[in-house]
């Protein structure tokens, strides 16, 4: 039990040295924009079950942040719908709602168009393939297209697909989450790398909370029973 603890703290400690490395500039192999959002994903997962006010909120930040984040949203909404109830799926949908307008709202105001063709243009404009997954065939030369369209298609129903299984599986196997929400990412136009460098760091850390909660409860039973 203090091994696992000691190891989730280890894993909280890189995150944060890895988020001030790279807003330092100091080089770091995980020194992209995606770092700011990491860490207050990370929170979100390991937090739903005890602070869900919290973890919404973190949730929202991340959303707020960095639009990666955006396909963590589905997910997490029906990890808590699956695993509580609806009502506090709609609760944490609000929190993460309120906080993605607070951030947003001054823009909004300024001016709705600009802010909403910033917020869409990763998805709109035009921009050459990069990164990994099938787009590799068009990188490589062996697939001859200029547009997205059949990768966005791709993208679209394995999030689909993935979230379909999740809502039927979401109680046997609630992290998978993590992993599911990465998928779709990697059947995208473009598909960093980078995108995929933290789940794995958000997964390992709410599994090992999740079984150090389950070592302490025996312990913590035992001990109140002894007279």
């Amino acid at each position: 039990m203090l091994v696992s603890w000691y190891q989730l703290e280890c894993v909280c400690g890189y995150c944060w040295e890895d988020l001030l490395r790279s807003k330092s500039g100091s080089p770091s192999p995980a020194a992209r924009p995606g770092s700011l959002a990491f860490p207050f994903l990370l929170v979100a997962w390991m937090l739903w079950r005890r602070k869900l006010w919290l973890s919404a909120l973190c949730m929202g930040i991340a959303v707020a942040t960095k639009q990666v984040a955006w396909f963590f949203i589905p997910f997490y909404l029906v990890l808590i719908w699956r695993m509580i109830d609806w009502k506090h799926a709609t609760f944490a949908l609000g929190v993460v709602g309120g906080v993605f307008l607070a951030f947003n709202i001054a823009f909004i105001i300024q001016d709705p168009a600009v802010w909403l063709n910033s917020i869409i243009a990763p998805m709109t404009d035009k921009f050459f393939p990069l990164g990994v997954g099938p787009l590799t065939l068009v990188i490589a030369g062996y697939i001859k297209t200029q547009s997205s369209l059949v990768f966005t298609l791709m993208e679209i129903g394995v999030l689909l697909a993935a979230m379909f299984w999740y809502w039927h599986n979401c109680r046997r196997f609630p992290y998978t989450g993590i992993v599911l929400a990465a998928v779709p990412l990697f059947f995208a136009w473009r598909s960093s790398w980078w995108y995929f460098f933290y789940f794995d760091l958000i997964l390992l850390a709410t599994i090992m909370l999740n079984d150090y909660n389950r070592q302490s409860k025996p312990l913590y039973f035992a001990e109140s029973s002894t007279p």
